[in-house]
C-alpha cells in the first residue's frame, strides 16, 4: 500500500511559519506521521506533497529523503498558476 502526506500548509493559527514544521514535543509534527508509516509492515511508498510556498518543509524534505529512501518528497503547483 502507498501512503500520501499532505504537508503543504502555512502555519499561522498555529504560531508557525509553516504546518509541517510546527514542534511538538522538540520534533516537528511531520517527523511523527512520517516515522508512523516507515515503521507500519503495510506502506511500501510515501510521498509527501507540498507546495512551492513552504519552503523549509521541503528543504527539510529533502534531508529526511536522502536518510530514509522509502519516502518520496513531491512538489505541487500553485492553483491558477
Amino acid at each position: 500500500m502507498d501512503a500520501v502526506v499532505m504537508a503543504g500548509g502555512m502555519g499561522r493559527r498555529l504560531g508557525a511559519e509553516e504546518k509541517p514544521l510546527t514542534a511538538l514535543c522538540g520534533k516537528p509534527m511531520i517527523s511523527y506521521v512520517l516515522s508512523a508509516l516507515l515503521g507500519s509492515k503495510n506502506i511500501n511508498h510515501i510521498t509527501v506533497a507540498t507546495s512551492p510556498r513552504v519552503k523549509k518543509t521541503n528543504q527539510w524534505l529533502s534531508e529526511y529523503v536522502k536518510a530514509h529512501k522509502t519516502c518520496m518528497s513531491s512538489r505541487q503547483k500553485e492553483r491558477g498558476l
